[in-house]
């Protein structure tokens, strides 16, 4: 599911992440889309619909293994700087004989960003 979240947020839910714990993030009706992608229950999918449908801001309670599952929002902020990583990537890393390294970073960001590959279960939309 997509979310809108501010510089604080992220770092929050980065902060969380490392620390392998939950966050509450307090989301208002505008940042109830966007492109950052969390991995949420079903439980609160039906409570961000219900929200939005009311015009309602909501606190969302994200546990430690949500985070886990999406990387603390690490995935979506990686995605978005992919482009640029990825026409960098060969210039530099070519310059220096690891052109291979290139290839695996976009194998594994690819992997992290759309979890192929990865665990997932009872997770909405």
């Amino acid at each position: 599911f997509g979310f809108t979240l501010t510089d604080s947020q992220k770092q929050a839910l980065k902060k969380a992440y490392q620390k392998e714990t939950g966050n509450t993030l307090r989301l208002n009706t505008s940042q109830l889309s966007g492109d950052h992608i969390l991995g949420i229950t079903k439980t609160q999918y039906n409570k961000i619909i219900k929200a939005e449908a009311q015009g309602r801001n909501i606190e969302l309670k994200l546990s430690k293994s949500q985070l886990a599952e999406t990387g603390g929002a690490i995935g979506a902020i990686i995605s978005k700087m992919m482009p640029t990583i990825m026409k960098l990537a060969p210039k530099v890393l070519g310059s220096l004989g690891l052109s291979a390294v290139s290839g695996a970073i976009s194998g594994a960001t690819h992997k992290g960003v759309t979890g192929k590959g990865t665990k997932t279960g009872g997770l909405g939309p």
